[in-house]
């Protein structure tokens, strides 16, 4: 029997473990069976599955899916035939692109230059322009990559969209076919792009190890320059024949600028651009004298046995020069800013009427011509004189460097601690100059806003000098009172904080002379969001003018919470309570809900209080008892010119007492009692001053009266016990 049960427990362990691993051999088929998709039946991923694997399976799945798409053509309606071959034919197109791609690799750049033996000013200058020209091939290279990814992401959002409206498409639909063909369309593209995205990387990548070469060999060039083919005297030839130059040049650009200052007739006007032009050949030709100069001090450097005096010369000449650069760089950048100012003008021009140029002979038609001729030759030589000044700056930099190893060592060591520092302040200077972005066509940088944030904390910084001054002021003239006082402090904080805001905002571009405009943004910010905010300090400012409710005044909210108003802020109100808690009640609710201001006309308030003494008491006696007692609390107002003293009054009588009221006129400047609690200290003296003075404080009582009776109570009780 035992046997029996154990070969019956071997057989449905064996069961069991098939129907356990059955899922997993199911599942490990389905992976390694490709099926071909459909526009009916597609699913997340398949794209992934179809590129997993090798190129001659690849192409063998590819022609499968094509030739199956091909087919849906005569499966459709016939209006419908086009297309959907259409659809398929840029599918079939895509995959083909995508098999090209796959199997590519990233244009190799041309070979990096090596590293000479000795440099020339010639092959020097050579390398500096390798050095510049890979930097334009990694900015170009970055830009297009930049350009990439930002298509890939808008492609993956426009995929996720075409899967949901796929998903709700009826199954064996045209509509489901359409839409299935598009998100294919779609995938197929985002892998496209991810190929291209790979190969620019690897280029990018290529860029950046040419770069670092190209700079290697740039700085070991400047330790390996010889004196090579300087001759003085045709230095001196090219010097005098630039000097011609540049004097026909500054007449030149003189015309130019007369030109440009008479203004632009219209938006395709070449003026700025030709003036732009001017100003860069003239730079052009400055950087050319200033070359022959380096190339003068570069053949006494090489030659030898040069005086330090002449080496302190050239120290000095060489610094003017990079700080000629610096400036020099700037206006570049301006330039450039201009002609891509002048181009954005003149498309948008075109744009709004470009009927207007469909005349190819037409005068308009032909400015627009010279218009972007222009653009693009500025451009150029922009480009041009780039080039040129990052020449410059690294000839001025050899100059430096070697009129400085000329120096002795005292000299030598502070220059070169001096040129450190200039060169760490250029950067800094550079990094904080950087434009970040454009408003009102004022660029806002680093050391902008850094600026700003310093004006504004001036001018928070100066409002508290101010409030402390006055503060200090207010304790020593008594007739300022502290509601006043407070007034005058907040209305100068929000008036300083505002010019510091509006100085800060100014100098970041920010034009404050169309108040239209800003009170139109103002508007719409109130409307989606800033209602409560703006609600609650219109309401601080209403609170602080209308001067209804002042710091110190002693106020019940309709929750029945009293105290003394200590703060006004931007958005809410401080109560301090009597029992020391801090309220914040926001300033829109101060001004809209009821509540009661003890001290809105004065300080002063008048109680009631109510109490009774017994029938037959002296009245007179209780006035005086009671009277002097309420003088005895500090918040009783007594000898006032206006008000009373504190008095009683008889105003009733009740069944058990003659009813009297204290009536006192209180003082809340003194107090900083709640209103219930000052009450009890009245209370607390009455009942002291009524018992010391032996007057009875009465309370509910009834008098029972007995009449006599000539009944026999006895006889009554004896017959009760015989029932």
């Amino acid at each position: 029997m035992g046997l029996q049960m154990t070969k019956i427990r071997q057989k449905s362990s064996r069961i069991l473990l098939f129907f356990l691993y059955l899922p997993f051999c199911l599942y490990a088929a389905s992976e390694n069976q490709w099926v071909t998709p459909t526009p009916w039946t597609i699913k997340k991923g398949w794209w992934k599955e179809l590129n997993s694997v090798p190129r001659e399976e690849l192409q063998k799945r590819v022609a499968e899916l094509s030739q199956s798409l091909q087919s849906l053509e005569k499966a459709v309606p016939e209006e419908s035939q086009n297309l959907v071959k259409v659809s398929v034919d840029r599918f079939v197109t895509n995959c083909t692109k995508f098999l090209e791609l796959r199997d590519s690799t990233a244009l190799k750049i041309e070979e990096a230059p090596i590293l000479l033996e000795s440099y020339t000013v010639h092959d020097f200058l050579l390398a500096a322009k390798e050095v510049k020209s890979y930097e334009a091939r990694l900015k170009e290279s970055t830009d297009e990559l930049n350009r990439i990814s930002l298509t890939h992401e808008r492609l993956l959002l426009q995929i996720d969209h075409l899967y949901s409206v796929y998903e709700k498409t009826p199954q064996r639909s045209l509509q489901r076919t359409i839409a299935g063909l598009n998100t294919m369309i779609a995938i197929s593209n985002r892998a496209i792009i991810e190929e291209r995205m790979r190969l620019n990387r690897q280029q990018l990548n290529g860029i950046e190890e040419g770069l670092e070469w190209t700079k290697s060999i740039l700085t070991d060039a400047k330790e390996l320059l010889i004196l090579g083919s300087l001759d003085k005297d045709n230095l001196d030839e090219e010097l005098t024949a630039l000097n011609v130059k540049k004097a026909v040049l500054d007449i030149e650009l003189l015309q130019a600028e007369t030109e440009l200052a008479s203004g632009k007739t219209n938006a395709f006007d070449t003026k700025p651009l030709t003036a732009v032009s001017k100003r860069i050949t003239w730079s052009m030709a400055n950087l050319d004298e200033r070359f022959i100069h380096a190339k003068q001090a570069l053949s006494f450097l090489l030659g030898g046995n040069l005086q330090e005096e002449m080496a302190q010369s050239f120290v000095k000449q060489s610094n003017s020069w990079i700080e000629e650069l610096d400036d020099l760089d700037k206006r570049v950048k301006e330039w450039k800013s201009l002609v891509r100012r002048e181009q954005d003008a003149a498309e948008k021009a075109f744009l709004v009427d470009d009927s207007a140029f469909t005349d190819t002979n037409g005068s308009n038609y032909k400015e627009l011509f010279y218009h972007q001729k222009a653009v693009q030759e500025s451009l150029l030589k922009t480009r041009d004189l780039e080039l040129v000044l990052f020449q410059s700056r690294q000839l001025a930099n050899v100059v430096l460097a070697k009129s400085i190893q000329e120096l002795n060592w005292f000299s030598g060591a502070s220059n070169r601690v001096y040129f450190e520092l200039s060169s760490v302040l250029s950067t800094v200077h550079t990094v904080l100059t950087y434009t970040l972005f454009r408003i009102n066509e004022t660029p806002v940088t680093p050391l902008k806003i850094f600026t700003s944030i310093i004006v504004f904390l001036l001018a928070y910084a100066c409002s508290v000098v101010v409030r402390h001054i006055f503060t200090k002021v207010a304790k020593d003239r008594k007739h300022i009172s502290e509601s006043s006082a407070y007034t005058f402090k907040r209305v100068t904080h929000y008036s300083i904080l505002m010019i510091g805001a509006v100085s800060a905002l100014s100098s970041l571009g920010v034009d404050f002379s169309n108040l239209l405009i800003i009170a139109g943004a103002l508007s719409v910010g109130i409307g989606f969001g800033l209602q409560g905010i703006v609600n609650n300090f219109l309401g601080g400012l209403i609170v602080l003018f209308d001067r209804k409710l002042r710091v110190g005044d002693c106020i019940e909210l309709s929750t029945g919470e009293m105290g003394n108003i200590t703060e006004v802020n931007v958005q809410n109100t401080v109560i301090r309570t009597f029992t020391g808690h801090d309220i914040l009640v926001p300033n829109s609710d101060i001004i809209t809900r009821q509540l009661t201001n003890w001290t809105l006309r004065d300080q002063f308030a008048r109680f009631h209080l109510p109490f009774g003494v017994s029938y037959g008491s002296d009245k007179e006696k209780v006035r005086e008892v009671i009277s002097e007692a309420a003088k005895r609390i500090d918040e009783s107002v007594i000898g006032h010119r206006n008000l009373p003293d504190p008095n009683v009054w008889l105003v009733g009588f009740g069944d058990n007492s003659l009813d009297f009221e204290l009536v006192v006129w209180v003082d809340f400047s003194r107090s900083k009692k709640r209103q219930s609690s000052l009450k009890a200290a009245y209370f607390w003296e009455i009942e002291t001053a009524l018992r010391e003075n032996n007057i009875e404080i009465p309370f509910p009582q009834r008098d029972l009266h007995i009449r006599s009776s000539n009944v026999d109570f006895s006889k009554v009780n004896n017959e009760n016990s015989s029932n």
